[in-house]
């Protein structure tokens, strides 16, 4: 087994070489443990990572952040309600919200009219000229 087969094989099934389940592998690496100095020194780098990887992945909590995170959220939500804010949140922006829908609305409906009064003016100029009505009767 060469050396970079056995580096790629420990990445993959980990440091334990006794556990490996391909046999042919876990001889070849056993023989090239017992002859090479750099197989045993890349083993014992995988051992100290597979070791170090469960103690880095436990992060303490430091005291009394529960406590710490209450009351800076207690101290912040002393928002106490006045006329200003009430008029504000309750009147000002709800009617600043309706302003642009009411506005739609009103040049909506005005030009709605204005179309029907077109349209009325058309189909009245044409039908008051009689001699299209008798031409259209005699065909």
């Amino acid at each position: 087994m060469r050396l970079s087969t056995f580096e790629q094989t420990l990445d993959r099934l980990g440091p334990n070489v006794n556990n490996w389940e391909d046999s042919a592998a876990r001889e070849q690496a056993q023989e090239l443990l017992q002859s090479s100095e750099t197989a045993r020194v890349m083993l014992q780098n995988a051992q100290t990572v597979h070791d170090l990887v469960p103690k880095a992945m436990q992060v303490p909590f430091p005291q009394g952040l529960a406590q710490r995170i209450l009351r800076t959220v207690s101290l912040s939500n002393n928002n106490p309600r006045t006329w200003q804010r009430i008029c504000t949140n309750w009147i000002l922006k709800p009617a600043l919200a309706v302003i642009p829908l009411a506005l739609g609305f009103l040049i909506g409906f005005s030009q709605a009219d204005r179309s029907t009064i077109i349209e009325d003016e058309i189909t009245t100029v044409h039908f008051e000229d009689y001699t299209n009505i008798l031409f259209i009767a005699n065909d």
